[in-house]
């Protein structure tokens, strides 16, 4: 019988483009074969690699919930895009798409990428122009003002504000793109080959990763005026402002396998269901506790998000757990952390999609 860990990591895998699955190939000496059979290859090893082993756990799962600076948004089982918070508390967005795979958000924008390859955009209920794109779109990233799409052909697609020249998309080389993410005025691209580019804002050098060594970074998250990678041996690095600590990276007690930015924030998930906060933990004056996980999570974090000053957890029961500001309902806390109620249910698993 397969094992379920193997194919709950097949799954997950699937949603991958096929440029990080060939990176992971060639990262683990694995034979040049179809996909299908590629994917089954790289769940074994991963299902199989032990506490701090030394394997690439690859991009993260296209995102299902998102969190912008004082509302969240998600995913609901029927693929329709959900916000809360903030203006959408009494606004409520409730797209017609119902065929969402993926949701980013900062600030008070919202994009959605579509079965279909293309992208839909929100400034708060109002529906927002997207750019022609020359192929199909495979993830996208949302900044304050600016917007990111990664193409099927590894390529990369900026528009909107361009102030900082966060919106001029560099050459790479050669290089396939593998992730991208959008900070306030900064933009990161994560490429085939382990390594990370990054333009626009450049104080503090968030724009300009560090010396990873031997090592390389499989996923990128930029927050505000920050910047993380994950590691190819399931540790972070941080880069950019350090004003509030959002850089200064704990130490795990195992393997990372996720990373979120927020405003001066910074989560991790861990290869066993926790998560780890770091950074600020006030919205101005005020013990927001953004970072303060919360004891009553009740099931497996599969997908994290940090938003201006809250933060969410995807559960593998399809709910999910907001925590940190909530002055505007975006983590819908009552009498503490809370689990969105059934008529909100998100999908059961980020991994089944």
């Amino acid at each position: 019988m397969m094992d379920k860990t193997v194919l709950l990591f097949k799954q997950d895998l699937d949603s991958y483009p096929i440029a990080a699955l060939r990176a992971l190939q060639r990262y683990l000496d694995l034979p040049d074969t179809n996909r299908e059979d590629l994917l089954w290859l790289i769940a074994i090893h991963q299902a199989q690699r032990s506490q701090k082993a030394n394997f690439p756990v690859g991009p993260p799962a296209l995102p299902v919930i998102a969190a912008g600076f004082n509302f969240s948004v998600g995913i609901l089982e029927n693929g329709d895009v959900f916000a809360w918070g903030g203006w959408y508390t009494d606004h409520p967005l409730t797209s017609k798409y119902k065929q969402a795979t993926q949701v980013a958000a900062r600030s008070f924008y919202i994009l959605a990428l579509l079965k279909d390859g293309s992208v839909v955009g929100w400034n708060y209920n109002k529906q927002v122009d997207i750019p022609d794109f020359r192929d199909q779109v495979i993830q996208v990233a949302a900044g304050d003002n600016h917007s990111l799409a990664l193409l099927q052909n590894g390529s990369v697609i900026s528009w909107d504000t361009n102030g900082d020249e966060q919106g001029d998309v560099p050459d790479f080389g050669g290089q396939q793109v593998i992730q991208v993410a959008a900070g306030y005025y900064h933009s990161l691209a994560l490429l085939e080959n382990g390594s990370i580019v990054g333009w626009g804002d450049n104080r503090d050098r968030r724009a300009t990763p560090p010396d990873f060594g031997d090592r390389q970074a499989t996923q990128i998250a930029a927050g505000d005026n920050h910047s993380l990678a994950l590691l190819d041996d399931g540790t972070v690095v941080g880069w950019g402002d350090n004003t509030r600590e959002q850089i200064n990276i704990p130490d795990f007690d195992r393997v990372a396998i996720q990373v979120a930015a927020g405003g001066y924030h910074s989560l991790a998930l861990l290869d066993d269901g926790t998560v780890v906060g770091w950074g600020s933990n006030r919205k101005g004056y005020t013990i927001s506790g953004q970072i303060e996980i919360p004891y009553t999570i009740q099931g497996q974090v599969i997908q994290i998000a940090a938003g201006g000053s809250h933060s969410l957890a995807l559960l593998d029961n399809g709910s999910i757990v907001g925590w940190g500001d909530n002055d505007d309902d975006q983590s819908d806390e009552q009498q503490g952390p809370f689990l969105i109620p059934a008529t909100r249910r998100l999908i059961k698993s980020a991994a089944k999609r």
